[in-house]
C-alpha cells in the first residue's frame, strides 16, 4: 500500500470513529492574500489560454486557405490535364482514320504493298513498303 493510501485508509478510520485526522491538520487555512494570488495565478492562465487558443485558430484558418488554394490548383490542373487528354484522343483517333485510309488506299493501288505502324497506342507510318513477288 503506498503512503497516499495509507494516509487515506487512516483518515477514513479517524472519520469513522469521530476523530479527526492527522493529516486534515497538516493543510493551514489560506489567508485572504493567499486567495486572491491563485485567483490571479488563475485569470492570468486563463487569458494565456485565451491567446494561445486566438493563435492556434489564426493558423488553422491560414491552414484551411492554403488548402482551399491548392485545391483550386490541383482542380485546374485536372481540367487542363482532362482537356490535353481528350485533344490527343482526338488527334490520335483523326491520325489513325488517316491511317486508315492511307493503307487503304495505298492496298488499292497496288494489292501487295503495306502501311505498317509501329504500336497500337501512336499511330505511325513507318515506311510505304512494295512487297514484290
Amino acid at each position: 500500500m503506498t503512503s497516499r493510501q495509507q494516509k487515506n485508509s487512516a483518515n477514513s478510520a479517524a472519520s469513522q470513529n469521530g476523530a479527526s485526522s492527522t493529516t486534515d491538520m497538516d493543510v493551514p487555512p489560506l489567508s485572504p492574500d493567499s486567495v486572491e494570488k491563485i485567483m490571479t495565478a488563475i485569470e492570468l492562465l486563463g487569458t494565456k489560454m485565451d491567446t494561445q487558443t486566438a493563435a492556434l485558430r489564426q493558423e488553422i484558418v491560414s491552414i484551411h486557405q492554403e488548402l482551399q488554394t491548392t485545391v483550386s490548383s490541383l482542380q485546374s490542373a485536372n481540367a487542363q490535364n482532362t482537356k490535353r487528354i481528350d485533344d490527343f484522343e482526338q488527334s490520335s483517333t483523326e491520325w489513325s482514320s488517316t491511317v486508315m485510309t492511307l493503307e487503304t488506299t495505298v492496298k488499292r493501288l497496288h494489292p501487295k504493298c503495306a502501311v505498317y505502324q509501329r504500336n497500337a497506342w501512336t499511330w505511325k507510318v513507318v515506311a510505304v513498303v512494295r512487297i514484290f513477288g
